[in-house]
């Protein structure tokens, strides 16, 4: 922040250049207030979204031993069957 002669203005002791709540106008004052608004709304939305994903995450763990397990039942099944004697031949009365 400079002031008119190309100097860096000198804030108030105690007070920052930036940002000084007990100063602000009311238009300041509601600009903030929005903005946190905001924040918290966003900040609520990315909590649903994290708590979303973990759940998706847990179901598709569970999908994947689940389909490992009837990979495994089905790759038994067709060794079953395999071994199983006269189960490709045709019956006498083709």
């Amino acid at each position: 922040m400079y002031c008119g002669r190309g100097r860096p203005a000198v804030p108030a002791f105690g007070r920052s250049p930036v940002f000084s709540p007990a100063g602000m106008d009311p238009m300041s004052q509601d600009r903030l207030t929005t903005l946190e608004e905001k924040l918290a709304y966003q900040e609520h939305a990315l909590q649903e979204l994290h708590d979303a994903l973990y759940a998706q995450q847990r179901q598709i763990e569970q999908l994947e031993r689940r389909c490992e397990r009837l990979n495994s039942r089905l790759a038994v099944l067709s060794e079953a069957l395999r071994a199983e004697p006269g189960a490709d031949e045709m019956p006498p009365h083709y």
